[in-house]
């Protein structure tokens, strides 16, 4: 019989004391870690990218170049992460994060610039939304190899 005491520790045999530390909620509080985390990054990246862009000199912006690689990268990393979780919140979870990765990065850049540049907000945008495309479609895609297994809450 249980206790009626509810500040008693609940009894470790029962799987009630199991249930609620795992499972979805668990899901979410580590997606957005992941958000958070390629978020700083992509604002490091759009603050470094503007502040070596006077030190390089030539028709090709080589800056940009490496910034639009790291950023597809970052992308690939969210798709990878985000794949695992159950389809939902991996497809919310990729699309928080593309958005708020390809918005981090102009924000970086902006507030090195000190004004705010439509060229780089243009090409920002339809990176993102071609991120957002190709991510979603990459999760509806049937998944293949052994999945993992979260209970239902």
């Amino acid at each position: 019989m249980p206790s009626e005491n509810p500040y008693q520790p609940p009894d470790p045999e029962t799987p009630l004391a199991v249930a609620p530390t795992v499972g979805q909620p668990a899901v979410g509080g580590v997606g957005w870690w992941w958000v958070l985390g390629a978020s700083v990054i992509a604002a490091i990246a759009g603050v470094v990218g503007r502040l070596v862009r006077p030190l390089i000199s030539g028709p090709v912006h080589y800056e940009a170049i490496v910034g639009l690689v790291l950023m597809i990268l970052v992308c690939v990393v969210l798709l990878v992460r985000f794949r695992k979780f159950p389809r939902p919140q991996g497809i919310f979870f990729y699309l928080t994060g593309t958005l708020a990765i390809w918005a981090a990065h102009v924000g970086g850049w902006m507030i090195a610039h000190g004004e705010i540049w439509a060229d780089v907000v243009w090409v920002n945008l339809a990176c993102n939304a071609v991120a957002a495309l190709v991510g979603c479609v990459t999760l509806f895609l049937p998944r293949s190899g052994r999945q993992p297994h979260f209970p239902p809450s």
